[in-house]
C-alpha cells in the first residue's frame, strides 16, 4: 500500500541529518512503497544512520541470506550517510543522553531505550541540522521534540495504519526542561 505523507514544509527537512529509527528501517526494508516514499520525501536530506540503530537493526538475525542482505541494505552508502563517529562525539553524546535521561525521568517518560536516547543526543548536537524519523513517538516527547510531519503507512494484509513521525529537537524546550530539572535537584 502507497504509503501517505501528509504536508511537510520540505524547508524543515531539507539539508539535515534525517536520524532514522530501527522501526523506520525494518519498514524500508520489508516494503518497496515505503523505501521509495521516504528516499523521496527525504530526497534533499541525508538518511543518517546511529551505528547503533545499526546494530539494532542486525542483532536479530541469524539465518546467512537474510543477515547478508540486510548488511547490504544498511551498509549502502548511496542511500544511507554513515552517522559520524569517533570517541570526542561519542563521550559527547553519551552526556547528552544522560541529560536527557534525566528530564525524561522528572517526567516520567520510561519507555525510551539507551539507543533511543543516543539518537536525541545525536539530533542535540547536530541542532538544528538534525531530525528523527521514527514509529515511537512516546520514546522522543513533545516537551523536548516539535512534530515537523507525519507519514502515515498502511499494511496491506491487516489494513492497520501506522504513523512514523518526523520530529526536530526544541532547544528551548531543552533549556526550560532544565531550568526545572535543576530547581527540583537544588
Amino acid at each position: 500500500m502507497r504509503p501517505l505523507v501528509t504536508e511537510i514544509n520540505k524547508s524543515h527537512i531539507a539539508n539535515k541529518y534525517v536520524f532514522l529509527d530501527t522501526n523506520v528501517l525494518n519498514l524500508m526494508f520489508r516494503d518497496k512503497d515505503a523505501f521509495n516514499c521516504i528516499l523521496d520525501v527525504f530526497s534533499e536530506s541525508y538518511l543518517t544512520i546511529e551505528s547503533l540503530v545499526r546494530f539494532e537493526f542486525l542483532r536479530d538475525v541469524f539465518l546467512p541470506k537474510q543477515r547478508e542482505l540486510k548488511e547490504l541494505f544498511i551498509d549502502n552508502e548511496v542511500i544511507f550517510f554513515p552517522s559520524a563517529e569517533h570517541q570526542q562525539l561519542f563521550n559527547d553524546a553519551k552526556e547528552n543522553a544522560l541529560a536527557l535521561s534525566f528530564i525524561y525521568a522528572h517526567k516520567d517518560v520510561k519507555s525510551a531505550s539507551f539507543i533511543d536516547l543516543m539518537i536525541a543526543a545525536k539530533a542535540v548536537i547536530h541542532f538544528p541540522n538534525a531530525i528523527i524519523v521514527t514509529q515511537n513517538r512516546k520514546d522522543f516527547p513533545a516537551f523536548l521534540f516539535d512534530t515537523v510531519g507525519v507519514i502515515n503507512y498502511e499494511e496491506e494484509k491487516t489494513r492497520q495504519i501506522s504513523n512514523y513521525v518526523i520530529v526536530s529537537f526544541n532547544k528551548e524546550n531543552y533549556k526550560s526542561a532544565i531550568n526545572s530539572l535543576e530547581k527540583v535537584l537544588g
